[in-house]
């Protein structure tokens, strides 16, 4: 009896945990309080989770051994809260130790711990719960409906701030030419939509290219256990949500993301070489488009307020965060304290490079710890892209894998592994990317399920 009550906990606390993340994707682009508040409530339900199966862990071996002793329990206690196991394991140990050594000799200790504490921790927390809770089928696509469901709203609500002039979540206007939608910055905008975009364009024409039409698509939805996700409508669906994603994308004139777009677009080829050159196509076409637009608008409201630069400010930056870094080459000045340090210098701020600005605050070695987290992190990726065998989890994974290649070249030019919503979305990409061959590989033992199966 007492076995099946503590079963029942851990699978309501599983539930909520994934209950939250469904939330929390929707709420993303929204509301940053909701996003702690959605935080908060799956780490609970997180302790109170493992916590039963530490308390049945600890029963069952005193009910075989009568007596345990206290470092029974410390080690039970660990095996209980130990994270899944993942590829990312180690190199996100490592770099996590790594981080804490800057927060021991960050020229400001407490400024350093809050860093490490309530950002790098709760983003590695964020990775490794999803991948624990996100583990059928089912949930899979209900994170993913709720995804495009809040994804949809923020690129209509990006349209609607364009004709309007000023958005409808938050009446913010728009201020320089380009589109925000609920973002402070047309560039953490631009961030969002590089994440998804190229998934929409592997599920519309990709999946059309390699069909051979779409009159191949009703079949599919008869042995897919995604059902509706291969689908004649889901396909029209997403192929108008990505041209309007692509007018969002060239409107926020976000020259780092548009580079970045291309770069996505260019991995999404890799295997399917026809369709390249329509690709190339699409780039041209964008180009033409909005490249104008984009020197007419910024010129225009540069001259408006500090008269007209020809050339970016992002040397500069970068040229400060060079000077840090070699004062402070193997730890950086403390994680989280680039800004304390910058103005000590009485340098510009942020290096609008999100990697000069790692190597800064946690050194060097900081840095390729970092890198190591990337390279394992693709490597596995498309390693088990290869062993998938349903063609909707094939091309959601490519998608992503591209999507989030796209968003780390950004992250070259702009601060997005330290803006507080993209870099949660960041950590839930990467555990949305870990978790799909972990879903297929359990999927594969299993007999194939319908589209009425529950899981």
């Amino acid at each position: 009896m007492q076995q099946d009550y503590s079963s029942l906990i851990v699978r309501r606390c599983d539930k909520a945990m994934a209950f939250f993340f469904y939330a929390l994707i929707y709420f993303l682009p929204i509301s940053t309080a909701i996003i702690e508040w959605c935080f908060c409530l799956t780490l609970l339900s997180y302790l109170v989770k493992r916590g039963v199966i530490f308390y049945d862990r600890v029963r069952e071996e005193i009910r075989r051994r009568e007596r345990v002793e206290s470092w029974d329990k410390i080690r039970l206690f660990f095996q209980s809260y130990q994270p899944v196991n993942d590829a990312l394991n180690k190199p996100l140990g490592i770099f996590l130790l790594i981080a804490f050594l800057s927060v021991l000799f960050s020229i400001d200790g407490g400024l350093s711990l809050k860093g490490f504490v309530f950002k790098l921790l709760e983003n590695v927390f964020i990775y490794f719960f999803f991948i624990e809770v996100i583990h059928s089928r089912k949930r899979l696509k209900i994170f993913f409906s709720v995804f495009l469901i809040s994804f949809t709203l923020i690129v209509t609500n990006g349209i609607f701030q364009y004709f309007i002039r000023e958005e409808f979540i938050h009446h913010q206007p728009i201020t320089d030419g380009r589109i925000t939608s609920s973002f402070n910055h047309a560039n953490d905008f631009a961030g969002y939509l590089l994440v998804l975009l190229p998934c929409l364009l592997n599920f519309s024409w990709i999946r059309y290219l390699k069909a051979g039409g779409i009159k191949t698509f009703s079949q599919e939805t008869r042995k897919s256990p995604y059902g509706f996700f291969v689908s004649d409508k889901f396909c029209y669906g997403v192929t108008f949500l990505g041209i309007f994603t692509v007018i969002c994308l060239g409107l926020t004139f976000s020259r780092a993301a548009w580079l970045a777009f291309g770069g996505s677009l260019l991995i999404l080829s890799f295997r399917n070489k026809r369709i390249l050159a329509f690709f190339l196509l699409l780039i041209i076409l964008f180009s033409v488009i909005f490249i104008p637009k984009m020197i007419k608008e910024r010129q225009s409201n540069i001259h408006n307020r500090m008269g007209f630069l020809t050339m970016s400010s992002r040397p500069i930056y970068w040229r400060e965060a060079f000077e840090l870094i070699k004062e402070r080459p193997v730890l950086g000045v403390g994680l989280n304290a680039y800004t304390l340090a910058s103005s000590q210098h009485r340098f510009s701020g942020y290096p609008h490079n999100s990697y000069l600005q790692m190597a800064a605050e946690t050194g060097i070695v900081g840095l390729l710890s970092f890198l190591w987290i990337i390279n394992v992190f693709f490597d596995t990726g498309f390693s088990q892209l290869k062993k998938i065998k349903d063609p909707f989890a094939a091309e959601l994974l490519l998608g992503l894998l591209a999507g989030f290649s796209g968003f780390l070249i950004q992250s070259y030019f702009d601060t997005n592994f330290y803006s507080g919503k993209l870099s949660i979305l960041m950590w839930v990409v990467m555990g949305l990317i870990a978790a799909i061959p972990k879903i297929e590989a359990a999927g594969a033992v299993c007999p194939v399920r319908t589209v009425g199966n529950k899981e």
